[in-house]
């Protein structure tokens, strides 16, 4: 096996990817059930958000991530970092007042 340099985020994730691809490395419970997401589901699902943002945007460029927590924002935000774009995390907009507080994060971002 390939000796692989860890430096940062994409890099751990790509090298537990290869190394041990189906250890789970999180399980969400929602309305009691059960989500395992392995290090290869994860870079899997990562690399096609990656490149469908690479498609759309730049290198650098931001990109808000309106989701609630679970296996989805965890796989869009390792999307962005793979297409290396910054992910701006939101909740999604839930009301008039908090569309207003996203408008104000886009202004910012």
């Amino acid at each position: 096996m390939k000796h692989r340099s860890v430096t940062d985020l994409v890099d751990h994730l790509i090298h537990c990817a290869e190394s041990k691809a189906e250890t789970v490395l999180y399980t969400f419970v929602a309305d009691g059930n059960e989500t395992h997401v392995t290090y290869a589901t994860l870079h899997q699902k990562a690399k096609c958000i990656a490149g469908f943002l690479q498609q759309r945007y730049f290198r650098g460029e931001r990109v808000l991530l309106a989701l609630k927590p679970g296996p989805e924002f965890i796989t869009g935000f390792f999307g962005c970092l793979y297409a290396a774009v910054i992910p701006v995390p939101l909740y999604p907009p839930l009301s008039h007042a908090f569309i207003k507080k996203i408008e104000h994060v886009i202004q910012d971002a």
